[in-house]
């Protein structure tokens, strides 16, 4: 009678294992599935009309300083621009989208170096003279990462 119990218990804990395995995996593809749909979101919002026209009008200026910057193009234009990007850099820093697929689908390396020159200028809101700085932390760290991927893989290429 005891070696049917202890054969009991042992099913009851295989089954527990297999129920906790089980767990974990659904886990892991549940993950991947909020995955692909935020990189689906993410591509269907960039190929918006809205997005493509921005995205030209912002490819084709040529700016040195936030009033050149505000000339070529207007400020919804820029915010939109360095808002999208710098989203899309928390995402990627939060771990809910996969760093290297963010990486592969924009140059966050030359957005960052455009756009840095007006988002670094404190500019006066309203008429009420007060002053503040728009900062996209995350569009400068996703930028960064960019650039050191880009730096290793040339000097792994100079050393190949």
């Amino acid at each position: 009678m005891v070696e049917i119990l202890q054969v009991l218990e042992g099913l009851a804990y295989l089954g527990f294992i297999a129920g906790a395995i089980f767990a974990v995996m659904e886990l892991r593809t549940m993950s991947r599935d909020r995955q692909t749909e935020l990189l689906t979101r993410v591509a269907e919002y960039t190929c918006s009309r809205e997005m493509e026209e921005m995205g030209a009008k912002f490819m084709r200026a040529n700016f040195r300083t936030p009033e050149e910057a505000e000339e070529q193009l207007t400020l919804a234009e820029l915010m939109m621009a360095a808002d999208y990007n710098d989203y899309l850099g928390l995402l990627a820093k939060k771990r809910l989208v996969p760093l290297d697929a963010v990486i592969d689908m924009f140059n966050f390396e030359y957005i960052w170096d455009k756009l840095r020159v007006w988002a670094r200028t404190p500019y006066t809101v309203d008429s009420r003279k007060e002053e503040y700085k728009p900062l996209y932390p995350n569009l400068e760290w996703i930028a960064g990462e960019q650039r050191k991927r880009r730096l290793a893989m040339e000097q792994k290429a100079k050393g190949a």
